[in-house]
């Protein structure tokens, strides 16, 4: 593959990776699972409704 083809090849692997962070984080949230996350260099635990705060800052920058 040359250089020109693995831009748009990195791009739909970027998006896909979103995608599946954001629907596991859903589903997380649904079924009110807390989950770890890495933030601030620590690691921090966010119950199930506290994740809809991350889905919603997301939502902002995509």
């Amino acid at each position: 593959m040359s250089k020109r083809d693995l831009n748009p090849l990195f791009q739909k692997i970027d998006r896909g990776v979103k995608l599946a962070i954001k629907n596991e984080l859903d589903k997380h949230r649904r079924l009110n699972q807390a989950i770890s996350i890495y933030q601030d260099g620590k690691i921090i635990t966010l119950k199930g409704e506290e994740i809809g705060k991350i889905l919603d800052n997301n939502k902002d920058n995509d």
